[in-house]
This record gives structure tokens, sequence and C-alpha cells, in this order.
């Protein structure tokens, strides 16, 4: 996942000989993601909803996944790569696709026709697609744009 809209999700197809989770070698995602980049696709948020609600992905809780939220120059870059030597989570730092989700959220022209279920449910949709392994601990680090 690259790039999340109200409207769509922008997948990416990365160079296979590229460790884009590797967190030493590529502290943010979204540049590695965008230098290694071979393809493109668009769909519609329908379309990936409808899969991840058919599939039972929706149903997980997020137990797994540790948000760190924070302000920009102030070492959180440390801490991902701190945890990130541990090994014991999957570490993703500053993926676009969240960054979008909370400039959307934050944005104050939202739609008046949007519920704020409408909303959770993006940011858990975007979430289940960054973290696909529900088996796996995650750690995404993200800093607002």
């Amino acid at each position: 996942l690259y790039t999340v809209s109200e409207e769509e999700f922008v997948f990416v197809r990365t160079n296979p000989d590229v460790d884009i989770h590797d967190a030493e070698q590529h502290p943010f995602l979204y540049v590695v993601k965008h230098d290694s980049t071979q393809e493109l696709g668009r769909v519609a948020r329908e379309v990936v909803v409808d899969y991840l609600r058919g599939s039972g992905k929706m149903d997980r809780d997020g137990s797994n996944i540790a948000i760190l939220h924070n302000i920009g120059r102030c070492g959180s870059t440390l801490v991902t790569s701190m945890v990130s030597k541990t090994k014991q989570c999957h570490v993703l730092s500053e993926p676009i696709a969240l960054m979008d989700v909370v400039n959307i959220l934050t944005r104050k022209e939202r739609p008046i026709t949007r519920d704020t279920e409408e909303y959770y449910d993006l940011v858990k949709e975007t979430l289940v697609l960054l973290t696909p392994d529900p088996n796996r601990k995650y750690f995404i680090k993200l800093t607002p744009r």
C-alpha cells in the first residue's frame, strides 16, 4: 500500500531486490517505496473494502500494532531504529498511506456527509493493509506531514 484517499487505495510493486522493510537501510518507508517502485495500481476503496470484509481481515482487533505518533525532530527515528534492532517487531517508519489518513482526519473541510464511523473504517482498512499478518507484531512510526 502506498497512498490513500477517501475514494481509492494506491498500491505499488517494488523492486524485489530491495527489502523495503529494512529500517536500518531504509529509515523512511515512503522514500524507499517511491525510489523502488516498478508498477503502480489504483483500486477503488469500495472494491478493497469488499475484499477485506469478505476475507475476514477486518475482524482483527489491532492488538499486534503499536503506533508512535510524534512531532518531527524529536528522536523518533532513533527509537524506531532501536525497535528494529530487537527483531521483535516489523517496523514501518512513516508509511505515507497512514500519514494520508491522518491528513484526511485532521483537515478542516471534511464533508459533513461522512460520520465518525466512516473515518474509523478508513483508519482500520489502512492499518489492515499495512499490517497483513495478524500473528506478527508491528511498530509504526508516524510523523504528520
